[in-house]
């Protein structure tokens, strides 16, 4: 190998580095507990300003952010008069991640994460807005809920997967197949899986190894994020 193009590998390396190393320190001053709550002036002065603004319920937002090549979402609330962020999420990839034990959970990182590494990831939540006849207005999802408590600051976790990719849709057909022959069409096509907890462990089991698209980190979530109908 030439001096000169080693060189010039070694340069584009180091500054490769630099870049992941920039991204990751900015993921890791927002993603952790003391940005809950935080006012979105101070949150702007580490992510930059918002690419999108859209309005939420009571005067809320979602503010969306591109932090060094990494998609992020504030939940922000304004019950107070205060413009206050009250959860944040982040869409995961090679380069996008967090470790949870910033908010106050046990050691788990992002990177290459499915549900089951979540611990005890049979008792999460599981709803989604649609597993069957969706359209093609967009890919649905199914989010998995790890609920606030106490012992989290009332902190709650939502690990979203994208119904796009072969493993998930089959894991989906699967549950919507089993859902159907115990339940009938009306309860799979009305969502009233939302409403009970009958199936969450036996769709956490078809969704254990298949990857997690995005997770949010926030106040309350738990409560919030269900789609009963």
């Amino acid at each position: 190998m030439p001096k000169t193009f080693g060189a010039c590998l070694v340069l584009l390396l180091m500054c490769m580095s630099v870049h992941q190393a920039a991204a990751q320190s900015k993921l890791d001053r927002i993603f952790q507990s003391n940005m809950i709550n935080a006012q979105v002036p101070y949150l702007e002065s580490i992510a930059g300003p918002a690419m999108h603004v859209n309005p939420g319920p009571s005067g809320g937002q979602t503010r969306e952010y591109l932090v060094n090549g990494c998609d992020v979402l504030a939940d922000v609330s304004n019950k107070s008069g205060t413009a206050a962020v009250q959860s944040y999420a982040l869409t995961l990839s090679s380069k996008c991640n967090f470790n949870l034990k910033n908010f106050g959970f046990s050691e788990l990182s992002t990177r290459g994460l499915t549900i089951s590494k979540v611990p005890f990831y049979q008792s999460l939540l599981f709803n989604s807005s649609c597993i069957s006849m969706c359209g093609n207005a967009a890919d649905p999802d199914v989010d998995f809920i790890q609920e606030s408590s106490h012992a989290t600051n009332w902190l709650a976790v939502v690990y979203t997967i994208v119904l796009a990719e072969m493993p998930a849709i089959r894991a989906s057909e699967s549950l919507n197949d089993l859902m159907v022959a115990h339940e009938g069409n009306d309860y799979v096509l009305n969502t009233k899986f939302n409403c009970d907890r009958k199936y969450g462990p036996v769709a956490a089991n078809l969704f254990a190894h298949v990857p997690v698209n995005k997770v949010t980190v926030g106040a309350m979530i738990d409560d919030t994020g269900r789609k009963c109908q």
